[in-house]
């Protein structure tokens, strides 16, 4: 009977996500004219219910279900940052889907099943488990990228990112036949085991390297990166930043986990691979970015070269990388709460930004969306004391470490190239003026941007703390 309180109180996190989703869906169909406020009330409040409980909860400390689902401090304090940030997303989507047209109760309905799914993926303990919660997230994703009914690009962008998620998961999937084949077994431990204790054979090779190719799509590196801009210009905002911040965070869950832990022993062949795509990323990334016009294109491509970062500093099979590469990815997301926070507060006041010309005359609308947006944008190009400059420089002083000399090089030049499309927006919030200026008064919608900024400044001139509790989680 202990055995199983265990088992249930390590799944609690996930039992409230399912409560909840079943909840929303009840409460949908019983109050169609209020189904936002219905569907955004009971999702805030599952959300809020699961931090709550991986905050104060009392976990049984690596709980393994059967081969099936485990726990442990590590994987709890992922879950509890990925609710953090998906309750914010949450509130933050609410001021965007004000004025959407059509039915939006289905909308918060997705996010909990995308967060069950990051859950299920970070506690699974074989790999098809594993593959269900990454569906889920792939799914959730797939949906509310087309979720504007009213928009072609929308559509396009949810069809184009459908079709070739299929084909990432037929090569998870084959991956994962050939690895089967190879070991006789789908447990994370057993197959860990079987590449330790004997000669490797080429079948598992070949299956790991089916299983990298849905790892390079999933995290939208080079060069399975197309999808990328096209979901950031075609999706609403909130489903945007979703991409950027929690998708992000379920991406490096999947590298983490099959190649830091199931294939930590197969390293002398992926890690040349992902080091090799991860430089590649930041150079296309950041150079392609120079050409964009469209500003949320902009911010895709920059995020391939963000992804690049993180993809070399987790190809790094020794010292830190893994954590500086943790660390790098939730700096990423306040990034991202930051900027597309202020372009869903600025939406909210009919102040749409596309294209680099809708930026000028910011500053004389709203002063503060315009230094919010500088601090963003300096933090996101490295510039010190910001909380990005910490980031990238601890990948840096690992590549040095790690005799990288040359990937460290490259790394800093693409930086300053990022540099200058990072800078041209400011220009335009700035120094550029427009004949049309639209006065726009704060508002609630302003909170979420206004507190990830706060994090970039506080934590960048103190970020001793910080630091040391995000290397310590992997």
């Amino acid at each position: 009977m202990d055995l199983f309180l265990n088992y249930a109180q390590g799944m609690i996190p996930e039992l409230i996500l399912l409560s909840g989703l079943c909840i929303t869906i009840i409460g949908i169909s019983f109050s169609a004219k209020n189904e936002h406020f219905v569907s955004y009330s009971a999702s805030v409040l599952t959300f809020l219910a699961v931090v709550m409980n991986l905050l104060i909860g009392d976990f049984s400390p690596n709980v393994n279900l059967i081969n099936t689902f485990q726990t442990s401090d590590s994987i709890l304090s992922v879950k509890f940052i990925a609710a953090i940030l998906m309750l914010a997303l949450t509130m933050q989507s609410r001021f965007s889907l004000s004025n959407y047209k059509h039915k939006k109760g289905e909308f918060y309905l997705f996010l909990q099943i995308s967060l069950l799914g990051i859950f299920i993926m970070s506690s699974s303990a074989n790999l098809l488990i594993f593959y269900l919660g990454l569906e889920l997230v792939a799914l959730s994703l797939y949906t509310l990228v087309g979720f504007d009914r009213s928009s072609s690009k929308a559509a396009e962008a949810s069809m184009k990112f459908y079709v070739l998620g299929a084909i990432a998961s037929g090569f998870l999937l084959y991956g994962i036949s050939l690895v089967y084949g190879a070991t006789g077994s789908i447990v994370f431990s057993r197959v860990f085991d079987m590449t330790s204790s004997q000669e490797i054979s080429m079948l598992m090779i070949i299956g790991m390297m089916f299983i990298l190719i849905a790892i390079i799509f999933k995290f939208g590196a080079f060069p399975l990166f197309h999808w990328v801009p096209d979901t950031y210009e075609g999706g609403m905002l909130p489903v945007s930043l979703l991409l950027a911040s929690l998708s992000k965070v379920a991406s490096f869950i999947f590298f983490f986990v099959l190649l830091h832990t199931v294939f930590r022993n197969l390293n002398e062949y992926w890690s040349p691979i992902m080091m090799t795509l991860g430089v590649l990323s930041v150079t296309y990334g950041n150079v392609v970015a120079l050409k964009q016009s469209n500003l949320r294109r902009l911010i895709g491509y920059s995020t391939i070269g963000h992804v690049g970062f993180i993809i070399v500093s987790l190809s790094l099979a020794s010292g830190n990388g893994v954590g500086e590469a943790w660390l790098y990815t939730v700096v990423y997301a306040i990034m991202s709460f930051a900027l597309f926070g202020i372009l869903i507060s600025l939406s909210s006041h009919n102040y749409d930004i596309h294209n680099f010309v809708d930026l000028k005359g910011l500053y004389q609308s709203s002063p503060l969306h315009s230094w919010l947006i500088l601090i963003v944008i300096f933090s996101m190009a490295g510039i010190p004391p910001l909380l990005g400059f910490h980031a990238k420089l601890l990948i840096l002083q690992e590549l040095i470490i790690s005799n990288y000399l040359s990937v460290a090089i490259i790394l800093v030049i693409a930086s300053l190239i990022a540099a200058y499309y990072y800078l041209k927006v400011i220009w335009f919030v700035f120094f550029e003026s427009s004949n049309h200026t639209l006065k726009i008064r704060q508002s609630a919608s302003d909170f979420i941007p206004i507190l990830a900024c706060l994090i970039l400044v506080l934590i960048g001139i103190f970020p001793a703390i910080f630091i040391d509790l995000m290397l310590q989680i992997l």
